[in-house]
């Protein structure tokens, strides 16, 4: 039985003809070397490359060495691409390997290896090859659509937003016999406003640009069906078949009826010939090794290229220049005990070597005195220091300049026994003794307000305060205000005069806690769009600064720990991955907090949140053994911006340093946790960019790509790739904690008067460039 959904033949001495392409046409060379010439344009065409021919293109193959030359022509049928891609026939491709753009590299491995695979398949006798070649046909279109397509007159190139709105209507209507005057009227314009403005956007008449497109999408009805030219015209949305022929002809050269006629002789052509000459048996073994090369070398060296339903195009313009300032980052343990555990204290250590700590935030300074001083300290043996075991993590403290952030509840001060606040003070007199005076100068405590008696918490506070200024004059104090959504006020006008009055006065700082999973399942009966919880933590800091300048205070702002909205379980939290939600919050906040805290790891965080299981996912550093999760990536990408913000968008910054760029992309989408399991979904919402700005200099640049996404940089999809019913053992998770980090690549690229990238993020995916002049001597 004859396949009618494409035909394979050898390039042989019968290309070398000129002639006008019927159908897509897809040139590969396995061996040997070959020029063809689409439209005038010559290609160099040599092993390994291959070159896609659209409908209508002339096209001529130059005879020099034909002989050494080993190589196929795939032709996709028509009517096949069009019940796919009903688009086809008013779409133009652009693949040429010289031609690939950056970015655009992996895809096209990715359509070479296709065409192998149906090759290899052609010519088998798998049982099932028609449906592999199917298969292949319709992942070499899909990349084709989605990566190198060409929209009539280039529409994805046009930026303003009437016109593009005009040429949808156009698309949409050009069946009817629609004027210029027609559609002004739809767009409320001049006949004469919209005309000038059409030409000044796309460059072309508006006549012009309508009969054109007439003529493109007549090519259906011209070539797969048997139509008059009468109906044909009327068809498309010409007046007659004469005005349909003149149209035709200004195109095209030729008459439709002509035009028709030779490409069925062509085709018929075509059908007759199609075999494969030069290559007696394609089980040659050099052919078959290329073959197999190809068809393997993309999946062992190349990206992953992700389907893209979405396409943007970012021109990025100078708009800012400011320096990029970095929040203080604090890293939240509990106690200090914590930090006497040497598998935690490590990851401190990785923290400050990566990333860099500022404070550590404790809400006890410590769980329990050293059993051999209790024991020493009941026979009167002052042997042991009473707070000894932490003068080496004090040392360490010294060393790297990393403040104390003293998190005290003032119910639980109230409910201390005499004793224990003894002890405290007592503690606090060790530490001032080991720790030098620049330390000390950034020791900050943050009271909480927590009890149900705030006179009390007053007294508390007032007491506190006092206590610690005589012992450390240049501690820090600040608190954490008790507001939140929806109307984010206090509850009674008495607590905000206390507040206003007789405790913000005397603070250094404030600060927030910003759960918003909390939130949401406490109004989850009142609350219908997920939106509201985009960026919350965010909004809430600019609702505080707006509030703060109402008060007339000029006081930081300390964000203690924050989250965004995740799933209601383990399961649901871990397959959404947030890289991209979490970055763009952190960027905004950046501008407008002084401190930002996270958890060191999600053990310490399940144990003081006093929740087991933990309901939500927070924002911890590591997971279990010392995994890093995407937080631990976004600060590393964060704290390695570094420079003057030149250029902002609602998914990018562009930062400049001294002749170095750095670019970081994001594609952020909130939506209901629970999609995130929904693959098709997720799939939905991949971006194909293409960036392109002026303020890069022209050079050549050596560029590193970081890549944090679900495959790269998420240790609970790396996880899902170990299939076992029992638990992992230390092994698999150290390897895992190992192997799971940002995928990074390098490349060079020569700039000229103009930068432009190609490149696709999925869901939530980040994406950072750094380039760096490289300098010839």
């Amino acid at each position: 039985m004859k396949n009618t959904t494409y035909s394979l033949s050898a390039i042989d001495e019968t290309l070398v003809t000129c002639r006008y392409l019927s159908e897509t046409t897809i040139y590969f060379i396995v061996q040997g070397e070959l020029t063809v010439k689409l439209n005038n344009q010559s290609f160099e065409l040599s092993k390994g490359n291959f070159l896609v021919g659209n409908i209508n293109d002339r096209v001529e193959v130059l005879p020099d060495d034909l002989d050494q030359v080993v190589g196929f022509v795939l032709k996709i049928d028509n009517s096949f691409f069009t019940s796919v891609y009903p688009q086809f026939l008013s779409t133009r491709f652009t693949c040429y390997s010289e031609g690939v753009e950056i970015g655009k590299q992996e895809t096209y491995l990715e359509i070479r290896r296709h065409i192998c695979e149906l090759i290899l398949t052609h010519f088998s006798t798998k049982p099932i090859k028609d449906l592999i070649i199917s298969m292949s046909l319709n992942q070499i279109i899909l990349w084709l659509v989605q990566y190198f397509k060409q929209d009539h007159l280039g529409e994805q190139q046009i930026q303003h937003k009437l016109i593009l709105e005009v040429l949808d209507y156009v698309d949409d209507h050009y069946f009817h016999m629609i004027t210029l005057e027609d559609v002004a009227k739809e767009f409320f314009m001049t006949t004469s406003a919209l005309s000038k403005l059409f030409k000044e956007i796309t460059g072309t008449y508006f006549s012009t640009y309508l009969n054109e497109l007439r003529v493109s999408r007549s090519m259906n009805d011209l070539l797969f069906s048997g139509l008059s030219m009468d109906e044909i015209a009327l068809h498309n949305g010409f007046g007659s078949s004469k005005t349909y022929r003149e149209h035709f002809k200004k195109v095209y050269g030729e008459s439709p009826g002509s035009y028709r006629k030779k490409r069925k002789r062509e085709k018929e052509k075509s059908e007759t010939s199609e075999k494969i000459r030069h290559i007696e048996e394609l089980s040659q073994l050099d052919i078959l090794n290329s073959l197999y090369k190809y068809t393997h070398f993309s999946n062992e060296t190349s990206t992953k290229v992700t389907n893209v339903v979405q396409h943007k195009k970012v021109t990025m313009l100078r708009q800012v220049e400011k320096k990029m300032a970095h929040a203080k980052v604090m890293i939240n343990v509990g106690s200090l005990n914590e930090l006497l555990d040497y598998g935690t204290f490590k990851e401190i250590e990785k923290i400050q070597q990566e990333i860099g700590i500022d404070y550590i935030g404790i809400d006890s300074l410590y769980d329990d005195l050293s059993s051999s001083y209790r024991i020493n300290n009941g026979q009167h043996l002052p042997i042991f220091s009473m707070f000894g075991k932490f003068d080496g993590l004090l040392n360490y403290f010294n060393k790297e300049g990393i403040g104390i952030f003293f998190n005290q509840s003032l119910l639980t001060f109230k409910e201390m026994s005499e004793i224990e606040k003894q002890e405290n003070i007592t503690f606090i007199q060790h530490l001032i003794n080991k720790l030098e005076v620049n330390n000390l100068k950034k020791w900050r405590v943050n009271y909480s307000f927590d009890s149900p008696n705030l006179k009390e918490d007053l007294a508390s506070f007032k007491f506190l305060s006092k206590e610690l200024a005589q012992v450390v004059p240049t501690i820090q104090t600040g608190v954490t205000l008790p507001i939140d959504y929806p109307d984010y006020n206090f509850s009674t006008a008495e607590k905000k005069s206390i507040f206003l009055e007789k405790i913000l006065p005397f603070c250094d700082f404030v600060s927030i806690l910003s759960e918003p999973n909390q939130i949401y399942s406490e109004y989850e009966n009142e609350i219908t769009e997920v939106e509201k919880f985009q960026e919350y933590t965010y909004r809430k800091v600019l609702k505080i600064e707006r509030m703060l300048m109402e008060w007339q205070l000029e006081l930081p702002i300390v964000v203690l720990e924050w989250n965004t909205l995740t799933g209601q379980d383990q399961f649901i939290g871990g397959n959404f991955f947030r890289g991209a939600i979490i970055l763009q919050e952190l960027l905004k906040m950046n501008q407008h907090i002084d401190c930002c805290g996270f958890w060191i790891n999600a053990g310490l965080y399940e144990k003081y949140l006093d929740e087991t299981p933990m309901t939500y996912d927070g924002l911890e550093l590591f997971h279990n053994y010392s995994g890093c999760r995407p937080v631990y990536y976004i600060l590393q990408f964060f704290k390695r911006l570094n420079g003057f913000i030149i250029s902002m968008g609602s998914d990018y910054w562009l930062i400049e340093m001294a002749g170095h760029y750095q670019l970081v992309l994001w594609n952020s989408n909130y939506f209901l946790p629970n999609l995130s399991v929904e693959a098709n979904f997720l799939e939905s919402l991949s971006i194909a960019y293409h960036l392109e700005t002026e303020m890069i200099s022209s050079h050549y640049f050596q560029i590193k790509q970081f890549e944090l996404n679900r495959e790269s940089g998420a240790l609970f999809f790396s996880y899902a790739d170990f299939d076992s019913r029992v638990p992992l053992d230390f092994e698999a998770h150290h390897y895992l904690a190992e192997t799971t980090k940002p995928k990074m690549k390098v490349f060079d690229m020569e700039v000229g008067e103009k930068f432009e990238l190609d490149t696709t993020i999925s869901s939530n995916g980040i994406l950072l460039f750094e380039l760096t002049p490289i300098y010839h001597p």
